[in-house]
């Protein structure tokens, strides 16, 4: 009697198993398809800015959540270039000397 109750349980534990693994699969995000600038960018407020600057990179990503990131990742950079070049027009006395009084303190207020 004791071989025929090991075999049952076994195999109620892989059974068990079996649709353990099944839900783990289910749940499982899928990932959306890939979709080309020109899809991705209808939703947004500007959609030939946004196909003109994803289509000039060799690698763009191609599904909205990666979008998304791709697109704050390059404003962050220009965004870092703008403060670079305000910065250098501030300390700088040869830039400075060219701006009028007015541009400079527009130009120290936006850096600060």
């Amino acid at each position: 009697m004791k071989p025929m109750i090991s075999s049952s349980l076994v195999f109620v534990s892989l059974l068990f198993l079996f649709f353990l693994l099944l839900l783990a699969q289910a749940d499982q995000p899928t990932t959306p398809p890939s979709q080309p600038p020109s899809v991705a960018c209808k939703s947004t407020p500007y959609p030939k800015l946004c196909r003109s600057i994803l289509s000039a990179f060799k690698f763009s990503p191609s599904d909205p959540y990666d979008y998304g990131k791709f697109s704050v990742k390059q404003c962050l950079k220009q965004a870092e270039r703008l403060s670079k070049t305000i910065k250098h027009y501030l300390t700088h006395r040869k830039e400075r000397s060219i701006l009028s009084h007015m541009e400079v303190g527009a130009l120290d207020d936006s850096g600060s």
